[in-house]
């Protein structure tokens, strides 16, 4: 069987020591069978044994040499590596502290560009946008009357939707009016332009904007993008939002990246289990019906929405 393998690795170009290690971990797999009949259960058990141990860049190599190998053997089964979770920032960003930022957005001395970081720092905190969507964001991408953006495909990432609230779309509106019609000629209708008139080329343009307002609020651990989302995801998951609705709102995959972007301390749990004692109350009313027009406006199914706004306390019973 290895023989036939390895023509058929030949006959698809692999290069010799690509398919010296293929042909390696067919051969694990072998020993391991033992002359059983490979099927998605044995894979899985296999892996178990074989990726502990391993950093994610191995095994997702690991992962391909096997779903070729699985391939060859006709089976539809296929090994998935560990998805990536970053690392967080150390210091993260208070509520106060983004609204320092956005009271200095405001002294830039070119009056659109004062406006185009108010809501470009408005649209991070509501939506915990990640920076490459902000820099592809299109002007025909906003749905202005039901409050939402839908992003484009990015690199290995899909397209999404981005929520955000009434004071984000006002803020955008505004920036629009004071950037007047195209600057340039190629400006392609991209949402966010530089001060030349120019779409943004870079990620980091956005991070750039960010901390130069947080070094003229003061802020000592200066505030990034990553910082923004986490911010924005964390507040959520304390209003209540389940972690579905969660991986949902931040354009997650999987438990474990959520896990990554949820801050938890002890003050937090403290907070909630005294709120869940008879007569405590997990937020004010004007905050849950907020929550609630948002998730109104994302197209969420309608029992989706009203177990969301029963958690928040809005709507006792589950009455209207």
């Amino acid at each position: 069987m290895l023989l036939n393998y390895e023509k058929r690795l030949v006959d698809l170009g692999y290069s010799g020591s690509t398919r010296g290690a293929y042909l390696i971990l067919a051969r694990r797999l072998l020993e391991f069978a033992d002359g059983r009949a490979i099927d998605a259960g044995m894979v899985d058990s296999f892996r178990d044994e074989v990726a502990p141990g391993m950093g994610s860049k191995r095994w997702g190599r690991y992962c391909s040499a096997l779903n070729a190998f699985l391939a060859y053997l006709g089976l539809e089964h296929r090994v998935r590596p560990p998805p990536k979770v970053r690392s967080m920032p150390r210091c993260l960003i208070r509520p106060e502290e983004f609204e320092a930022l956005l009271r200095t957005a405001f002294h830039n001395p070119v009056g659109w560009i004062a406006r185009r970081d108010v809501a470009l720092l408005m649209l991070l905190g509501d939506s915990a946008a990640r920076p490459a969507e902000l820099i592809t964001l299109r002007i025909d991408d906003l749905d202005r009357g039901r409050g939402f953006a839908r992003t484009r495909p990015c690199g290995n990432r899909m397209a999404r939707t981005l929520y955000m609230g009434d004071a984000t779309l006002e803020a955008l509106a505004v920036y629009l009016r004071r950037r007047g019609p195209p600057r340039t000629a190629d400006d392609g209708g991209f949402l966010f332009l530089t001060r030349e008139g120019r779409r943004m080329g870079r990620a980091k343009s956005v991070d750039s904007i960010i901390k130069k307002a947080g070094r003229r609020a003061g802020i000592t651990c200066l505030p990034t993008a990553t910082m923004l989302r986490r911010m924005r995801i964390t507040q959520l998951s304390e209003l209540g939002l389940t972690p579905y609705q969660l991986m949902r709102f931040a354009g997650l995959s999987d438990l474990r990246e959520l896990r990554a972007w949820v801050e938890v301390e002890d003050e937090g749990v403290r907070r909630a289990l005294r709120e869940m004692e008879p007569g405590g109350q997990a937020v004010g009313t004007e905050a849950a019906f907020r929550l609630a027009s948002r998730l109104a406006r994302s197209e969420i199914s309608e029992d989706s929405f009203l177990r969301a706004i029963e958690a928040l306390g809005a709507l006792p019973g589950g009455s209207p």
